[in-house]
């Protein structure tokens, strides 16, 4: 926490307690100004001399007590009203910058979902250049009379290598078999792929 949030902190817990001792001095005050405008008061009717001008300073010094204790009043319901608006202002300005946020987002996910678009488009090409290359091997062995067990399961096992990559995307794909956690260079060549292959 900064110095300055920690000032407030304590500002906010201090302003209560003072706001308290002061409404219970003024309290104080305007009880001890009231008894002696009352004592005033019959001094005024019984005719002592100079009573009257200090009942005028004394229910000047009452209204002056009551004035400030309304400015007090309006000033806290003013300081409740510009805190109010100063939270209404920071939310706004806050949902502001999430609606900018997300807009960039959204553009971002379009560039995004262009990238699976072509990735995706390059896949179907190289599965397409699979399944013809399978073809061929398939007739070269039919005219030699002779079978390949690999040549004959290699779409099985391109299928089961792309759902060990595409599974954590695509949940409706199964989990394959251990063996096929690996690069499909791999698993159809049978050596170790090179990082970055």
């Amino acid at each position: 926490m900064d110095g300055k949030s920690e000032l407030s902190n304590l500002e906010a817990k201090r302003r209560p307690l003072v706001a308290r001792a002061v409404d219970q001095q003024k309290t104080a005050e305007l009880r001890d100004l009231e008894t002696k405008r009352r004592s005033l008061a019959l001094d005024v009717i019984e005719g002592r001399a100079d009573a009257a001008e200090e009942l005028d300073r004394v229910e000047n010094a009452i209204d002056a007590l009551r004035r400030r204790e309304e400015y007090q009043t309006l000033a806290k319901e003013e300081r409740a009203a510009r805190d109010a608006t100063a939270r209404t202002e920071t939310e706004a300005q806050r949902r502001h910058e999430l609606e900018a946020r997300q807009e960039e987002l959204l553009g971002q996910r379009s560039a995004l979902a262009k990238a699976i678009d072509v990735a995706a488009d390059r896949l179907v090409t190289a599965l397409e250049g699979m399944v013809a290359h399978q073809a061929s091997i398939a007739a070269v062995n039919q005219e030699l009379g002779t079978r390949d067990a690999a040549t004959d399961r290699l779409l099985s096992v391109v299928d089961r290598a792309l759902s060990w990559r595409l599974g954590p995307f695509i949940k409706i794909l199964p989990r394959p078999e251990h063996f096929y956690r690996k690069r499909l260079v791999e698993i159809v060549s049978g050596v170790p792929a090179k990082p970055g292959e």
